[in-house]
């Protein structure tokens, strides 16, 4: 008569039996479901220390503590660097942002992180400063980049894009479809679609 296996679930703690797959396979058999599983993961994902080894790992120091640290890894349309951490405030976030609040705490969901350098892909906490829109608004005056249309870096769809984007809908493709075809939000082509977003021929710029 063979034995039964019964082990702990790793993260909910309740006891269950693996399959006999699991147990045959190294480092399998410690969740009861994938859905446990998935969250351990996310867990330690988002573990502070795990975040911020993560984050200063992709950081360039070599140029000493009053130099640019720019940000090695991916990188925004508009040239900011972006890290993704697994449900944390809803998924991928500005370098300079996460450089912040590592260094000093969160800044708060409607402050500004702003660089005294200039330099989207700067981490350096000592070039960083907190503003708010207005704040943000005129530093962007002051340094030349108060753009507007389809020269705004953050703005993800050029004018043909909208352009195509229109041809498509009209040939009955879902907005869904098109959203993963440009990366961008549905909700972005259901902007397009009703004229919100880049209507020619008069562009509007977006805020990044």
């Amino acid at each position: 008569m063979s034995t039964r296996t019964i082990r702990q679930c790793g993260h909910c703690d309740e006891d269950f039996e693996p399959s006999p797959s699991q147990l045959c396979t190294p480092g399998f058999g410690k969740f009861c479901s994938r859905r446990c599983s998935g969250a351990a993961i996310r867990a330690r994902a988002r573990d502070p220390e795990r975040v911020s080894a993560r984050f200063w790992s992709k950081v360039d120091k070599s140029g000493g503590a009053n130099a640019c640290w720019p940000w090695t890894a991916s990188l925004r349309s508009d040239g900011y660097g972006q890290m993704h951490v697994p449900g944390k405030n809803g998924g991928a976030r500005a370098s300079h942002r996460w450089a912040w609040e590592l260094t000093n705490g969160p800044p708060g969901r409607d402050v500004f992180v702003c660089h005294h350098c200039d330099n989207p892909k700067c981490c350096n906490p000592e070039h960083l400063y907190l503003g708010d829109d207005k704040s943000n608004s005129a530093d962007k005056v002051a340094r030349g980049r108060h753009v507007r249309g389809e020269r705004v870096h953050s703005a993800k769809l050029s004018d043909a894009d909208c352009a195509r984007i229109r041809e498509l809908l009209a040939a009955g493709q879902s907005q869904s479809a098109i959203a993963r075809e440009f990366a961008v939000t549905q909700g972005t082509i259901s902007r397009v679609a009703t004229g919100a977003r880049r209507s020619p021929p008069t562009c509007s710029g977006a805020q990044g």
